[in-house]
């Protein structure tokens, strides 16, 4: 049913606070992932953009996108100075 869809739609900032700070210990590194992903989380029905009152995410997609990224990024090949995705989250909280 679609209004089960749209009852799941919830503020970005609910999302890390409802068990996902161990993924994005910050708002800033939530921030940074949707800045970096937002194609993937809109395609994917994770997103949705709600002008300047902020972003509504759906919960069940926004992880799979999530889990869709980090299982791409362990899958690539090392490259010379590169990190894991919780050091780049980790450098993002101190800019």
């Amino acid at each position: 049913m679609e209004g089960s869809k749209l009852d799941r739609l919830i503020p970005k900032a609910a999302y890390r606070e409802r068990g996902r700070t161990h993924i994005f210990p910050s708002p800033s590194s939530l921030d940074w992932f949707i800045r970096s992903n937002r194609s993937a989380l809109i395609s994917g029905e994770a997103l949705v953009i709600v002008g300047r009152s902020g972003s509504l995410v759906d919960p069940l997609a926004f992880d799979e996108v999530v889990r869709r990224v980090l299982f791409n990024r362990s899958a690539e090949p090392s490259k010379a100075g590169s990190s894991d995705l919780a050091s780049e989250l980790a450098s993002e909280d101190s800019t």
